[in-house]
């Protein structure tokens, strides 16, 4: 019965050192993650707004308003 190419993989894979694995094992999961860009956006978003706020510039509404509001919008 022959290796499928991916039980190979896996057999070389865990033949590497700790170190060596643990440095593939970053890079694969690094390249799985493909909401890097979308949440470095949001980072940003979220400091620009927050120095807005801190600096005054920022509108703002109560707590009691913004739940008042939702509140409306769930009982219709």
């Amino acid at each position: 019965m022959s290796s499928s190419p991916l039980e190979e993989l896996e057999a070389a894979v865990l033949a590497l050192p700790r170190a060596a694995r643990a440095r593939l094992a970053k890079f694969l999961i690094e390249s799985l993650d493909e909401q890097d860009e979308v949440e470095e956006a949001w980072e940003l978003e979220v400091r620009q707004r927050l120095l807005a706020y801190r600096a005054g510039e920022a509108e703002t509404e109560g707590w009691e308003d913004v739940f008042e509001a939702a509140k409306d919008r769930l009982d219709r």
